[in-house]
């Protein structure tokens, strides 16, 4: 009995000793190795207390950083070199904070916007307006009619009214240069004037002067054909006459009565002096673009009733062919005419007694049927 209570007393000195000893040790002593003789799952270790979320907010709000954590209370791996015990260099402004905040890459800037910059195109080609008689107090029209009077073909000033004269000018430049003669100065018209291969007045003047030509041939300038001339002008005239419908069948080359007849025919119509030879003024209209054309009532038709040089011609012809006998009076009368339906029916033409183009230019011709003697 003396032993156990013996044990039990050294017991309880001995559980008096170590708690005394454990009330004088450092806190930090019990992490020590040397001292920590507990296993290790039985070792206590504080748990960190977790911070809140706007701690971990490291750019432009510093509302999150408690004043007085140290540098040690950060984990070391974060990476970033921030000192964490002073926050006076950070700015409380989150707006100034972000313009101060540069990523560390020195050889790239920083652009908050970049600047859209148009990229030049090139200037396209200004597009002639279409100009046109109406057009008042016009620069166009102005710059327009220097330009025509600068080439010869307009001869008013330059006041930027699209009035006739401009009119003409126009129409005249662009006959000159191969255009559509329409008087209206569209895009290929303007083009054309302020080219440099706009043909002046004074060169198509000489140039029309100098050759007359259509789709009939050409006739050389201060040419003169009369009755009985021959040769390639005559037949150049005489194939345009047959072109405008003022003379039927082939050109023989030959100036004859026919010709003659077709020429006073044209000459009238054209209201130049009527005397059947073709000159330079006659033949400058007989191949111009306005040249009249020519059809059985384009005045040249003789019937009864007519009198005149032209009967009395028409006359002299029945009478060589030998359709009428008697005098020519230059009065048709019912024998002029009646000598007329002959030689019609003779020459197959229609026989009305009417001396229209067709039975003129037949009965002028070198190839008009002669009466036979039965007629006589």
């Amino acid at each position: 009995m003396k032993r156990y209570m013996k044990i039990i007393g050294l017991a309880a000195l001995l559980a008096l000793c170590l708690l005394l000893a454990g009330c004088h040790q450092s806190p930090d002593e019990t992490n020590s190795p040397h001292f920590n003789t507990l296993p290790p799952e039985q070792v206590v270790t504080s748990t960190p207390e977790p911070q809140p979320a706007e701690t971990q907010n490291l750019f432009g709000d510093d509302t999150g950083f408690l004043p007085d954590e140290t540098e040690t209370d950060k984990p070391a791996e974060s990476g970033w070199n921030i000192p964490w015990g002073d926050d006076s260099g950070l700015e409380t402004d989150t707006p100034d904070a972000e313009e101060t905040y540069q990523p560390d890459y020195p050889d790239i800037e920083t652009v908050t916007s970049a600047p859209v910059t148009e990229m030049p195109s090139a200037e396209p080609s200004p597009t002639p307006k279409s100009l046109q008689r109406g057009f008042t107090d016009s620069e166009d029209v102005r710059e327009m009619q220097k330009k025509l009077k600068e080439l010869g073909y307009y001869k008013g000033s330059a006041d930027g009214d699209f009035g006739a004269g401009t009119e003409d000018a126009v129409i005249a430049f662009q006959k000159a240069n191969g255009l559509t003669a329409d008087g209206k100065a569209g895009p290929k018209t303007l083009e054309k004037l302020y080219g440099t291969s706009a043909v002046t007045a004074k060169s198509a003047s000489s140039d029309s002067s100098a050759s007359t030509s259509s789709s009939a041939g050409k006739i050389s300038k201060d040419t003169y054909l009369d009755s009985g001339k021959k040769g390639k002008d005559v037949k150049a005239l005489q194939n345009r006459l047959i072109e405008l419908g003022w003379l039927s069948g082939s050109a023989s080359g030959t100036y004859d009565e026919a010709t003659e007849a077709a020429v006073i025919a044209f000459q009238k119509k054209a209201k130049l002096w009527a005397d059947g030879k073709a000159g330079p003024k006659t033949i400058e209209a007989l191949f111009s673009s306005k040249a009249p054309t020519g059809s059985a009532s384009s005045g040249s038709t003789l019937e009864l009733g007519s009198e005149g040089s032209e009967v009395k011609k028409l006359q002299k012809r029945l009478i060589d062919l030998g359709y009428l006998s008697g005098t020519a009076d230059g009065k048709f009368g019912e024998m002029t005419e009646t000598a007329l339906k002959a030689f019609q029916e003779a020459n197959g033409l229609e026989a009305d007694g009417k001396a229209g183009t067709k039975t003129q230019n037949k009965l002028y011709s070198d190839e008009a049927v002669r009466a036979s003697k039965s007629s006589d």
